[in-house]
């Protein structure tokens, strides 16, 4: 055994400094996502904008189509009615003429030809509903001015019909009552235009010429009135359609 002093104990040496936990920063991850979904949002918004651009101004296209098919189509029944007016207006004429002449006794005369073939009359309408059947296709939806669609399905629903019950009256009466009357006493008839009574003075005492007579004036009186109205609300149709056709 020795008296040699104990070495004393090895100091520890202090373990290694410990490097505190790493935060995350969400803040530029935040920042991508917020820009990748600005990106597609307005990529969205812009494809959905540009598809309605699109969209309108195809129906836009087709509603100015429609319109202008409208026009031509009213432009040309504008015609035919002021054509019928005419007609039954001069018609209207003849019967009084020959109403007041016949009344008081007056002597034949070849004047009186043209008088008796403008009562011997019945016409049609000839409408074209072409582009209303086209716009009844494509939806009456189509003319998205509410005023204008309310007056095209006003005209072509309503007052265009109105005009056929008065027209197959006509004929009906023509085909039943005048012509055969006309056969059997007249001569040189021409629809319309002329005709040459064979007996002049039977005529004068006819109560069935003169029913006939009064029968036409009003019946060309109706002609003639409804036909007016319906000559001023296809022309006031027409200036709408082109104030809106104006605006495009």
């Amino acid at each position: 055994m020795t008296d040699a002093p104990t070495p004393p104990a090895p100091v520890p040496e202090p373990p290694p400094p410990t490097a505190p936990p790493r935060r995350w920063d969400w803040r530029p991850k935040l920042k991508w996502f917020a820009a990748e979904y600005f990106i597609v949002v307005l990529g969205v918004l812009t494809a959905v904008a540009i598809n309605a651009w699109w969209v309108e101004t195809q129906e836009h296209e087709v509603e100015t189509e429609t319109l202008r098919e409208l026009r031509d189509a009213l432009t040309r029944d504008l015609g035919d009615i002021a054509i019928n007016v005419r007609i039954h207006e001069r018609a209207a004429a003849s019967a009084a003429l020959l109403q007041a002449h016949m009344q008081a006794r007056r002597p034949y005369a070849d004047t009186l030809d043209a008088h008796f073939g403008h009562v011997l009359l019945a016409t049609f309408a000839v409408r074209d509903e072409t582009a209303y059947e086209t716009l009844k296709q494509r939806g009456l939806d189509t003319v998205t001015d509410d005023s204008l669609r309310a007056a095209i399905g006003r005209l072509y629903g309503v007052s265009y019909p109105t005009i056929t019950p008065f027209q197959d009256r006509t004929w009906d009466f023509v085909d039943s009552q005048q012509t055969p009357f006309y056969n059997a006493n007249f001569r040189d008839i021409r629809f319309t235009q002329s005709a040459t009574p064979v007996d002049y003075p039977a005529l004068l005492t006819s109560t069935e010429f003169a029913a006939l007579l009064d029968w036409r004036g009003v019946i060309d009186g109706i002609h003639s009135r409804v036909g007016r109205e319906l000559e001023e609300e296809v022309a006031t149709l027409v200036a709408q359609i082109d104030a809106e056709l104006e605006d495009r």
